[in-house]
């Protein structure tokens, strides 16, 4: 079965050793969805997607927090609406994966170090 479909009309596998690409309709990785568990290596689009992900709840939290500062004890009043998007934004560092976990997913399989969860 193949993981990459609608690349002029050809569907290709380019993590198996029976790929249907040949040198006139090359098949990349980056042209293909790639599925869970189809390759023996990490997709290239995985690893930039949790440095994004992980960026974005850093820059959240960062934003919210120095809402929070910035206005005090009025921050926690129901009229502002600051203290909900706090706990919302909070929850960007915890789901839908943990910081810990894509900072330990990063290291493994861009930085190679030894898998530590």
């Amino acid at each position: 079965n193949s993981i990459c479909e609608d690349v002029e009309g050809e569907d290709c596998n380019p993590c198996a050793a029976d790929c249907a690409c040949d040198d006139e309709d090359p098949c990349t990785e980056d042209s293909c969805v790639l599925a869970t568990g189809e390759c023996e290596s990490t997709p290239k689009v995985i690893i930039p997607a949790e440095i994004a992900k992980l960026l974005a709840s850093e820059a959240s939290w960062a934003a919210a927090d120095t809402c929070m500062q910035t206005f005090g004890g009025f921050a926690v009043a129901e009229e502002y609406d600051i203290e909900r998007k706090f706990r919302e934004t909070r929850l960007y560092r915890i789901a839908p994966i943990s910081t810990n976990l894509i900072l330990a997913f990063i290291g493994e399989h861009e930085l190679d170090l030894p898998r530590s969860y």
